[in-house]
């Protein structure tokens, strides 16, 4: 078994980016159509809360009354969520799929792909619901921090009758729990992030079984893949000052860096002995021998008289 390789994160980004060149436009186009699904609620919510309002008999002090959701928008925004999340998810399973092929240099590859690419969406929804569940699992414990928190401070507080030591106890069990929290949301996030692209790789391989390749694929890498999108950081600075103008360069460059470092990622486990390449549809995987030593060739001599 081999042991972990260096992160090239600098070549995956320069050979994701290379594998944009002639393909711009069509991303930029992905880009849009996922700005659209995820503003569905927004723009629904927006109308209807514009909808019901009477501009002609407003004034100041009804505009507050008038502009709070009633029940039945309340429930429609979280039915538009969902749908949304729904969505989301199909989406991001037909973008994986179409920058893994990109960066495949599929020079061919059109719009056309990523719309057929939503006959993957019933696997990219159980992915996300899968994902989502065990992400709320593993977020109980923050939660559960958070309630001791709650309590022991709350107690604290109450035996030094409000005293800086009571405050002072609430307010490290509150800081542990937010640590947790972020500390759980990046390793737990990263871990099961390959989740969409193993789908995509090899639809034929099952939403448990994805979610265990990712781990078995990102273990001793989260870090490194933090990296990479940190990387991203001062691009990311770029969109908030540009108004996300610039996000239609960002977003292609960031998806290609990280649909190339799925490759090196999964190359990586299927060397390690981590995965298994008949799971990928991938010849057998490469067996290291050990050189050949030929012992000299005995000939039978006869001798002659």
């Amino acid at each position: 078994m081999e042991t972990k390789r260096f992160f090239p994160r600098r070549e995956l980004k320069k050979e994701g980016r290379a594998s944009l060149s002639g393909h711009w436009g069509k991303a930029i186009v992905i880009i849009l159509i996922g700005a659209l699904i995820s503003g569905i609620p927004s723009i629904v919510n927006f109308n209807t809360q514009m909808g019901s309002i009477d501009f002609e008999n407003m004034n100041t002090a009804m505009y507050v009354s008038q502009v709070q959701p009633d029940a039945g928008t309340a429930l429609l925004g979280i039915l538009l969520s969902l749908l949304s999340a729904v969505l989301i998810a199909a989406y991001t399973m037909a973008t994986s799929k179409w920058y893994l092929d990109l960066v495949q240099k599929n020079p061919n590859i059109s719009l056309g792909d990523f719309f057929g690419n939503f006959s993957l969406a019933g696997k990219g929804i159980l992915a996300w619901l899968w994902m989502s569940l065990w992400m709320f699992i593993w977020m109980l414990i923050p939660v559960a921090i958070f309630i001791a928190a709650m309590m022991l401070g709350g107690a604290a507080m109450f035996a030094s009758d409000g005293s800086s030591g009571g405050t002072f106890v609430f307010f490290l069990l509150m800081l542990a729990a937010f640590a947790v929290y972020i500390g759980i949301a990046i390793w737990k996030g990263y871990s099961y992030g390959q989740i969409f692209n193993v789908i995509a790789d090899s639809p034929n391989i099952g939403v448990r079984d994805a979610m265990r390749y990712s781990i078995a694929m990102t273990k001793d890498y989260i870090m490194d893949l933090f990296i990479l999108d940190l990387s991203f950081i001062l691009w990311g600075i770029l969109i908030i000052v540009t108004l996300g103008l610039a996000s239609f360069y960002v977003g292609p460059y960031m998806a290609s860096a990280q649909a190339m470092a799925y490759f090196f990622l999964r190359d990586q486990a299927l060397d390690r002995g981590l995965l298994s390449p008949q799971e990928f549809g991938l010849e057998k995987q490469r067996v290291r021998e050990e050189p050949i030593v030929e012992e000299p060739y005995m000939d039978e001599t006869i001798e002659k008289e």
